[in-house]
């Protein structure tokens, strides 16, 4: 798992980036693999800070033999455009390895917003169930 906070760059366990100060957490991202499935539990805020990063941890763990991303966004309070951007060049990504992405547990806030912008057309957007 990987924190976003104020101070130094790069530490892929804890990836230290914030606009909000060094206690206060703005994103983070728990990656792990089962089998051919790239899971991420991602908490907090995907924006235009953030999302950057969380497109880098996901082609950074994306090998050849994954064949689905999950991504689990019970924890997730917000997406900006530019988390939509990140979302929509994954999904074509797996598109083109004739793969699957799925995002799971979206708050009303986020599945809103994919409403709003058409992404519930394009994403695999599943609600209930349990966190990852």
């Amino acid at each position: 798992m990987w924190v976003l906070r104020e101070g130094l760059h790069g530490n892929r366990n804890k990836a230290p980036y914030s606009r909000y100060g060094k206690d206060r957490e703005i994103m983070t991202v728990e990656a792990y693999k089962e089998e051919k499935k790239l899971i991420l539990k991602i908490a907090g805020r995907v924006d235009n800070t953030t999302a950057p990063l969380l497109e880098k941890e996901l082609r950074d763990r994306l090998d050849s033999d994954t064949a689905e991303i999950l991504l689990d966004f019970f924890l997730l309070d917000y997406i900006s455009s530019a988390g939509l951007r990140v979302l929509l060049t994954m999904q074509k990504l797996m598109n083109k390895r004739n793969g699957k992405m799925i995002i799971k547990n979206a708050n009303a806030i986020v599945t809103e917003t994919f409403k709003i912008t058409g992404f519930l057309n394009i994403l695999t957007v599943e609600q209930g169930g349990r966190p990852q």
